[in-house]
């Protein structure tokens, strides 16, 4: 008898289930569980805005460069092969900085007389172009830096911003040997 009375003590006490103690902290675990998954969901998905909002941002300046080698190829004097004259298309936007707008017919692009274009309202790319610039490798009288910076507001609210620079060269010109 002995042996059946501790089998059924034993049997009574696993049905007795949960202590209010063991609801608590278990709901508590959860809830911290739950908070801690949460917030990484969150800056995951913050994270990937803000990567993305760089990558288009690069894209842009990248754009913004391809635009002033365009107009510095579509120029009315492109088939000269004067130095001097490779300044021309520049005259609008140095000593800069400048923005970019559509040419006529939306064909091309232009110069757009103001210190920056926006882009997708929420990008704002900025063209500085310096002619013959000291810092350049080499110098050269038909030689622009061009350096396209793009600002916005990331995701994270804080200001951002990406620099592209290239120098640009009339190549036209014939190279002297050597270089």
């Amino acid at each position: 008898m002995a042996k059946n009375s501790r089998t059924k003590n034993f049997a009574q006490k696993s049905l007795d289930g949960f202590s209010l103690l063991e609801l608590v902290l278990a709901i508590s675990i959860f809830a911290i569980g739950s908070i801690v998954a949460g917030n990484l969901i969150i800056d995951a998905n913050t994270s990937t805005r803000v990567d993305l909002d760089k990558a288009e941002a690069v894209q842009i300046a990248r754009e913004g460069i391809e635009a002033v080698t365009s107009i510095r190829d579509s120029a009315t004097n492109a088939s000269t092969t004067d130095a001097t004259a490779f300044a021309t298309p520049f005259s609008s936007c140095v000593p800069g900085p400048c923005g970019l707008a559509s040419g006529a017919g939306g064909y091309g692009w232009v110069f757009s007389g103001t210190a920056s274009d926006t882009v997708d309202v929420k990008f704002h790319r900025s063209l500085t172009i310096t002619l013959n610039p000291a810092s350049a490798p080499f110098t050269s009288a038909s030689m622009a830096m061009v350096t396209s910076t793009v600002t916005w507001t990331s995701a994270r609210n804080v200001p951002d911003s990406v620099s592209l620079t290239t120098i640009l060269t009339n190549w036209r010109l014939a190279r002297p040997t050597g270089m």
